[in-house]
C-alpha cells in the first residue's frame, strides 16, 4: 500500500537548513518570510519552509522542515495550486529534495538520515503473532455481518490490545486497506478502522491515567 513517506534527520540539526539553502537549484527556494509568521506562533518547534517551482512531473509545492530537540522532519508538504497531492506527487517531491540537497547537507555535517519506505503492508508495522491476530480475525468473521458475533469481537479486541502493546505504528487508513484488499465491504472496513483508532487512542488515555491500588 502507498503511504506519504517521511524523511528524520538525528544529532544536532540546528545547521542544517542553511546548509540545505546553499545547495538548492532547479527552482528550489527557502520563503524566510513564511518561516518567520509561522515561528513567531510556534512554542515548542522551529519550522523552515522551502519552496519547489512547478517543474514536468513536479507540482508547485511548499516542503516544511520542523525541528525538535535533536531531530529534524519533513512536517507536510503543501502544494500551492492543486487542492492535495498524490502519494507518488508527495514522495517525488520528498525524494528530489532527500537526494539532491539533504542528504548531501547531512553527510558533510556528520548526521544520520532516515527515510521511510513508499509503500509499506502490515507485516512491516506490526510484530508477526499480532499479524496473525488480524488474519484470524478477517478470515474468521462474518464480513456480512460486520463482525458483529461475540467470537468475533473476541478476536478483534486480541488485534486491537496487541497492537497497542507492539506500540505498532499502523495507521487507520493503512488498516482500512488491507481490510478491503481482504474482501471486506467498504463501509465495514471504515468502520473497523475508525474503530481502531479509536480504541488505541482509549488505551493509550487509560495508561496515563494514575492507577489505583
Amino acid at each position: 500500500m502507498q503511504v506519504f513517506q517521511a524523511m528524520t534527520i538525528w544529532g544536532q540539526p540546528e545547521k542544517m537548513p542553511d546548509e540545505i539553502e546553499k545547495r538548492l537549484t532547479g527552482g528550489w527556494s527557502r520563503n524566510r518570510s513564511r518561516e518567520s509568521k509561522l515561528n513567531k506562533s510556534s512554542l515548542s518547534l522551529e519550522l523552515y519552509c522551502f519552496h519547489c517551482e512547478e517543474a514536468p512531473n513536479r507540482e508547485a509545492a511548499d516542503l516544511w522542515l520542523s525541528r525538535d530537540s535533536n531531530q529534524l522532519r519533513v512536517s507536510n508538504i503543501v502544494p500551492s495550486d492543486v487542492s492535495e497531492l498524490s502519494y507518488a506527487q508527495y514522495n517525488a517531491i520528498l525524494k528530489e529534495f532527500a537526494e539532491e540537497f539533504a542528504l548531501p547537507a547531512a553527510q558533510s555535517l556528520g548526521l544520520r538520515i532516515e527515510i521511510t519506505k513508499p509503500d509499506v503492508t502490515v507485516d512491516d508495522l506490526l510484530p508477526p503473532d499480532v499479524v496473525q491476530a488480524l488474519v484470524d480475525f478477517s478470515t474468521q468473521a462474518n464480513k456480512g455481518s460486520r463482525a458483529s458475533h461475540p467470537r468475533d469481537k473476541v478476536r478483534w479486541q486480541k488485534f486491537l490490545i496487541g497492537a497497542h502493546q507492539a506500540h505498532s505504528e499502523l495507521g487507520s487508513d493503512i488498516l482500512g486497506d488491507w481490510l478491503v484488499q481482504q474482501g471486506w465491504p467498504s463501509g465495514a472496513a471504515r468502520d473497523l478502522a475508525i474503530e481502531y483508532e479509536t480504541g488505541r487512542a482509549l488505551l493509550k488515555q487509560y495508561e496515563r491515567q494514575p492507577q489505583h491500588a
